[in-house]
């Protein structure tokens, strides 16, 4: 007995795969056109134009730390109780 399986057309699948094959390639053409490739002056202006990610100072990174014990303490007192 079979319990309701629809048994896949190898060819159904095949033309499905190609139809996402086709489907990725119009995307790409369409991103082409709408996002023309970056020439090297256009990237340095980028590079310029963002400011640098800030290293956390030492002061935050403690703060963290001691958020992350607190939340490990107040996890095993409730582990405790149960």
């Amino acid at each position: 007995m079979i319990d309701d399986q629809i048994l896949e057309d190898p060819e159904n699948e095949e033309e499905e795969g190609n139809q996402e094959e086709d489907l990725r390639s119009e995307i790409e053409r369409l991103l082409e056109v709408l996002l023309p490739p970056m020439s090297d002056q256009d990237i340095e202006r980028l590079q310029q134009d963002l400011e640098p990610v800030a290293f956390p100072g030492e002061g935050m990174i403690e703060k963290i730390a001691a958020a992350i014990e607190r939340g490990r303490g107040a996890r095993s007192g409730n582990d405790s109780i149960a």
